[in-house]
């Protein structure tokens, strides 16, 4: 069984030393599986016999070590899990809510076991109604008509043999390839499980698809290639967990009798969305509206063409309906996923958001909250003060207490 190590995003240095849990052999593994599959991200700070992990977080599998980067906001692993889990959750990277479960009971698991977990769970409570299953075209030669007489092969297998006749019909089967990439996905975890109990629960889960023929390989076009309706429609969130897990088997680095893989997830945009998605949930009055990548605004007019130049797109922006009808944006948010120390760079950028947009009240380095105590910073604009530049952070240990936070935000 992999040992796991849990390391902070951009802080911990993940250092080899014989003996230990992850040694020059891991290190030189790890390298070689990110050099392969991730050949043009920055994704570690390389030092001497040790690396750290930089705008990343998720899970890496090697062969002998399991890797858990995880958010740097807090000292404590289980809270900064914890945390991680809040944001892969609500913002739909990781398609499961999580309910009467508290975060930091998920959080006791490793980020590929909380995975299993939500996979496992989901796909239970809808396989207990009923697998989900399709007619298809069976052929057989047999002793009596069903469906139809397929003439062709009947005249050929059954030319001496009128007892039998060789016939065409549908018959209702869970041998789909929807339930294919179910029981692959939970095959794959029954190998890589630690937790007793979970695994009792994938082996359960694998029960159900006994007369499902096993699938080997898995791409993208056959992961693409699922569609859904009405009939199968409540399978949908289990697939997305399971198209989760699979997508990363279709890139692993297979060497000896295990396999590397990976699920990470961009923090910068994780916490964009994650932010994104908190703030519309909070407008739901019909007279405010929240905009992702707002690109409707320009810096500069070119007074030699009468165009407008160089586009303007913030993280998010909140538009107002005013009196007249028309929408006003009022407020603009630049999430930042780093320690709250923003750079002179920063404040320009922001300049020119709070300046460009004529209705705009207030431009926000919005940063996630860390253990550090972390000083508020407002400014105004000189030739209009009514215009602020603020410096402000969020809690992202659960989604209430974001929400309490952005509402304090946006009034």
């Amino acid at each position: 069984m992999n040992s796991v190590i849990t390391v902070r995003e951009s802080f911990d240095w993940l250092v080899a030393r014989p003996g230990s849990s992850f040694t020059e052999r891991d290190l030189h593994e790890l390298l070689l599986y990110l050099n392969e599959h991730y050949p043009d991200t920055d994704m570690v700070e390389i030092g001497w016999g040790k690396v750290r992990f930089i705008n990343y977080v998720g899970t890496i599998q090697l062969s002998q070590v399991q890797i858990d980067i995880i958010p740097k906001l807090h000292v404590d692993a289980l809270r900064g899990r914890a945390a991680l889990v809040n944001m892969l959750t609500a913002a739909g990277y990781v398609p499961y809510l999580i309910g009467s479960t508290s975060l930091l009971q998920v959080a006791e698991w490793d980020i590929l076991e909380f995975i299993a977990w939500a996979f496992v769970r989901e796909l239970h409570d809808q396989i207990v109604r009923g697998a989900a299953a399709d007619y298809q075209l069976m052929e057989e030669n047999i002793g009596k008509v069903k469906g139809k007489i397929l003439t062709v092969p009947h005249l050929r297998n059954n030319f001496a043999n009128p007892t039998k006749v060789y016939c065409g019909f549908h018959e209702r089967t869970i041998d789909i390839p929807l339930n294919r990439l179910f029981k692959c996905a939970l095959e794959y975890l029954r190998k890589k499980i630690r937790t007793r109990e979970l695994l009792q629960q994938v082996k359960h889960a694998l029960s159900f698809f006994d007369e499902v023929a096993p699938i080997f390989t898995v791409d993208s076009k056959l992961l693409d290639s699922i569609t859904f309706d009405r009939q199968n429609r409540r399978f949908e969130g289990a697939y997305e967990l399971a198209k989760l897990i699979l997508s990363r088997m279709s890139v692993l680095n297979r060497s000896g009798s295990q396999a590397s893989c990976s699920i990470l997830f961009e923090v910068n945009r994780l916490y964009e969305t994650y932010i994104g998605k908190a703030m519309r949930s909070l407008v739901t009055d019909g007279r405010r509206s929240v905009y992702l990548q707002h690109d409707q605004v320009r810096l500069l007019k070119n007074e030699d063409t009468e165009t407008y130049n160089i586009p303007l797109i913030p993280d998010i922006v909140v538009g107002e309906m005013a009196e007249d009808g028309s929408e006003r944006w009022t407020t603009i948010i630049d999430t930042k996923w780093k320690l709250p120390h923003y750079q002179q760079d920063d404040l320009y950028q922001m300049y020119a958001y709070v300046t460009a947009y004529p209705d705009a009240q207030q431009a926000i380095l919005l940063y996630p909250r860390s253990a550090e105590a972390v000083e508020q910073k407002n400014w105004s604009v000189p030739f209009a003060p009514q215009k602020k530049i603020l410096v402000r952070t969020v809690r992202v240990d659960t989604y209430e207490n974001t929400l309490e936070d952005l509402q304090a935000l946006i009034g």
